[in-house]
């Protein structure tokens, strides 16, 4: 059954269950349930109310069941705040008490302040975003320093458990107040309106949100463990077929691969692995098959070295300077018969590199001259609008000019882009190479993509990363004779060419899985969107209201800390205060906003009571 299948006879319960496994498939599905079930918690639908347990205190029910209330904070906790002290890290004597701060346990001191069960709640430095662990309970002896608020509920009233879930299930953002240091200030707290239940119900709540909330974790195990046997079966197969020395184990290898691919290639990384894979099959002679009437590496090699010998006899190259044999050490791998291994600066005619005068921030415009930034060749593919423009009166450097046919490598990058490498097609003119750029040009007797798969393989990576110089992973250098002396194995021409389309031919099938791993994402976000907004539309928050001259359980009322900006003023008792532009905090998102397919389900919506129950949602 797909999305655009839903009818309207079909229970909401029922909805979930036919599509649970692909909407809660999806990256965050997991934590998207968390948040599902806390908020059918919140919205009285995940356990039955029960009249014998009499209603409780507050203002109106707005959205809610009959025997709920909307109730601020601060009418049923008391604010311990004045009781907490902060200690300096250096004053503090290690102990058995947790010493805690705004997100949980900072340390361990020799002494406490409070001995009784509290909740706490992040004032500075916490998350206050839907379904981050902004409050949390602590008991026993226990010291808190002014980083988080200290709340004692008014447990004739209020479950501790109870207001946790419900202080984590609300977007606290808009209680935020200070732009360099986000606060969520006494006043605010104190304003936060919470749906609140009658006590028995809280903690009958609470208890089906731990049984529910255990079913998660178990779920979460699972999933994770089907994923690393996964990995494992994905990596093994993949170090079988590079390392399978005779044909029909490569062959086996192959098949087990192309039997169980859309299990084994389930996310971009294990595609990621698999180009990994088949550019080092490549450059290993394991795509294609070899054909002797195609001559030898070593016969290549006499006619490149022919047309250095004429280019220097012309005057056009420097004679290039000699380059060690690849020795034995060198080669992680045996290449097929025909191949030979040799240096990247043998098949080279000669190399240099760009320059880097003080440039304008922005690109250049028409054909202004400009210098290339160093991402312009870091990604795989020539990128000539990635370039700085040329300041007016400075002379440019027409000999560091980019040209079709060069082949261009990062000399200065990260540990992970250094030494990447393009060719360059085609170019537009008056391009100007960066110092952080280097250029080998290369013979017409070898295919120049061959070379640029030959350069990003896992080996040559293995090879550049231990010869770079820079202590920083955030910039490292490869020299040009580095680059020059980078080993690579090499097949004759027309097997190069025919290896080149090989790779060309199944980076496209990746490319295709990877639209569809994108797309699947993107159904799974919807469905999983379309399903909860079924399960649990967002409420619009109630607002508690206040007997004239009462307050927390008929008391009278007392007025709270005025907020920032303002005098004297009295605290409210439901929404906080709209800034001027500010959206509404809702719990789940409309499925109207949503895409297409989802716009379909949301016009199918089930018209069903308000206050129905979900309780066989989650079934024994």
């Amino acid at each position: 059954m797909t999305v655009l299948e839903v009818t309207p006879e079909l229970p909401a319960a029922e909805l979930l269950r036919q599509h649970f496994d692909e909407a809660f498939s999806a990256p965050d599905g997991i934590k998207r349930l968390r948040e599902l079930i806390l908020t059918l918690a919140m919205q009285g639908k995940l356990v039955e109310q029960d009249l014998s347990e009499g209603e409780s205190i507050g203002g109106d029910s707005e959205g809610l069941p009959s025997s709920w209330k909307w109730v601020s904070l601060g009418d049923v906790v008391d604010v311990l705040d004045s009781l907490r002290k902060p200690v300096t890290k250096q004053d503090r004597r290690e102990g058995p008490y947790p010493y805690y701060g705004a997100s949980g346990i900072v340390d361990y001191v020799d002494q406490y302040i409070f001995d009784e069960p509290l909740v706490l709640v992040g004032e500075d430095g916490a998350k206050w975003g839907k379904g981050d662990r902004t409050a949390f309970r602590i008991e026993g002896k226990t010291w808190v320093n002014n980083h988080a608020h200290v709340l004692r509920p008014h447990r004739e009233v209020l479950d501790d458990q109870y207001v946790v879930h419900c202080l984590i299930e609300r977007d606290l953002q808009p209680f935020i107040t200070g732009m360099t240091v986000p606060k969520l200030n006494q006043a605010r707290l104190n304003s936060i309106p919470i749906p609140l239940p009658p006590l028995a119900e809280q903690r009958r709540i609470v208890a089906r949100i731990d049984q529910l909330m255990a079913r998660c974790d178990e779920l979460e195990d699972l999933r994770e463990q089907q994923e690393h046997k996964r990995v494992q079966v994905h990596r093994a197969v993949l170090r079988e077929v590079t390392a399978a020395s005779d044909p029909a184990a490569f062959a086996e290898g192959w098949r087990f691969l192309a039997d169980h691919f859309g299990e084994l290639h389930a996310t971009p990384k294990d595609l990621a692995e698999l180009r990994g894979v088949i550019l080092q099959l490549a450059v290993m002679g394991k795509l294609v098959p070899q054909d002797a009437s195609e001559g030898t590496a070593a016969e290549l090699l006499e006619q490149i070295q022919a047309e250095k010998k004429r280019l220097v006899q012309e005057g056009k190259i420097k004679a290039p300077k000699p380059l060690p044999p690849v020795t034995e050490a060198e080669q992680p791998y045996e290449v097929p018969q025909g191949w030979a291994w040799v240096r990247l600066g043998e098949v080279a005619l000669s190399s240099d590199s760009g320059w880097s005068p003080q440039c304008e921030s922005m690109p250049r415009v028409g054909d202004a001259w400009g210098v290339l930034k160093v991402s312009a060749v870091s990604w795989g593919r020539f990128q000539p609008e990635a370039n700085k423009a040329l300041p007016v009166g400075v002379e440019p450097r027409p000999e560091t000019e980019v040209r079709s046919g060069d082949f261009l490598l990062s000399r200065a990058n990260t540990d992970e882009l250094v030494a990447r490498s393009v060719v360059v097609e085609e170019t537009p003119p008056r391009l100007m190479m960066s110092d952080k750029i280097v250029r080998f040009v290369l013979s017409e007797n070898v295919e120049r993509q061959f070379i640029n798969i030959c350069n990003g393989t896992r080996n040559s990576r293995i090879y550049y990363a231990s010869n770079a110089s820079g202590t920083s992973s955030s910039m490292k250098n490869v020299s040009r004779e580095v680059m020059s002396n980078l080993p690579i194995s090499l097949p004759p021409l027309a097997e190069q060419r025919r290896i080149v389309a090989k790779v060309d031919q199944l980076m496209g099938l990746c490319d295709v899985l990877q639209e569809r791993l994108t797309a699947q994402g993107v159904k799974q976000g919807q469905l999983l969107g379309a399903v909860m907004a079924q399960l649990a539309p967002s409420v619009a928050v109630g607002r508690p209201a206040a007997t004239a001259g009462s307050g927390r359980r008929g008391r009278p009322s007392a007025a709270a800390a005025a907020p920032e900006g303002s005098s004297g003023e009295k605290r409210g008792r439901g929404r906080p205060r709209k800034a001027a532009g500010a959206e509404p905090a809702r719990s789940i998102p409309q499925a109207s906003s949503e895409a297409d397919a989802i716009r379909k389900l949301e016009a199918l919506r089930l018209e069903r009571a308000q206050g129905d129950k979900l309780v066989s949602l989650f079934e024994e």
